[in-house]
């Protein structure tokens, strides 16, 4: 089955956003790996989060569809 026009479309702004998002971070704790290691797993979170979201999204859609 087709993924539908509108996931794709919102997909891309989220990756659009999150780049807009995580540059300055990067930028300011350059350096510093502490940080920059916090910094990475909030990401990996807050990323694990939106897949489970646009997984369920999809889902949904999938079932409604049969």
């Amino acid at each position: 089955m087709k993924h539908p026009i509108w996931l794709s479309l919102h997909a891309e702004l989220e990756v659009n956003h999150f780049q807009d998002s995580i540059r300055p971070v990067l930028t300011r704790y350059d350096g510093d790996s502490t940080k920059l290691t916090s910094v990475i797993k909030a990401v990996e979170r807050g990323i694990d989060r939106h897949v489970q979201y646009f997984e369920d999204l999809l889902y949904e859609y999938e079932s409604q569809a049969r």
